[in-house]
């Protein structure tokens, strides 16, 4: 019964992962996206690298982030929240399910996330609105700023939604 389980949620989230890849944008085409970038006041100055061919912020391609904040929360104890950065996609565990999104836009503080995706193995309620909340803040993310081993995200609004700090690698 536990194997058949752990079967049918890996077959779920390969199936996820072909989905995702199958929606890919042409990378030739002209399409651009506008954001607004909101700055709050009392932010350090941060430098932005350029873009890598992959559409992620060079400086945080390859990079491993936990949650330590959502909405100024932290998580619920017993979950863990992460967040892996890597060419034109993110994946991670939500606390409860994996989710993946092949379709991200980073560059110079500015960040688009789509068509995320994610496994649907039932957690406890708590759990589950914490992953719809966590979810929810990555879809509406437009900005990030990096401080050494701290990442904000932000919403169009300017308010910082998520904080992560890096994974020790």
């Amino acid at each position: 019964m536990l194997l058949t389980r752990w079967i049918i949620v890996l077959c779920a989230l390969m199936l996820s992962v072909l989905l995702a890849a199958c929606g890919q944008p042409d990378d030739r085409s002209s399409a651009s996206s506008s954001t607004m970038n909101t700055e709050p006041s009392l932010k350090k100055e941060t430098t932005y690298t350029e873009k890598t061919p992959g559409n992620v912020a060079s400086e945080l391609d390859g990079t491993k982030w936990t949650l330590v904040f959502l909405y100024g929360q932290s998580p619920l104890n017993g979950t863990n929240i992460t967040l892996d950065i890597a060419g034109d996609g993110i994946e991670g565990s939500t606390g409860c399910n994996r989710y993946v999104s092949n379709s991200v836009t980073m560059s110079r503080g500015e960040l688009k996330i789509s068509r995320n995706l994610s496994t649907k193995v039932g957690c406890q309620a708590g759990t589950m609105q914490q992953e719809s909340t966590y979810l929810r803040a990555l879809a509406d993310a437009t900005s990030y700023e990096l401080q050494d081993d701290r990442l904000e995200i932000q919403n169009a609004a300017g308010e910082i939604t998520l904080v992560f700090v890096a994974q020790v690698q």
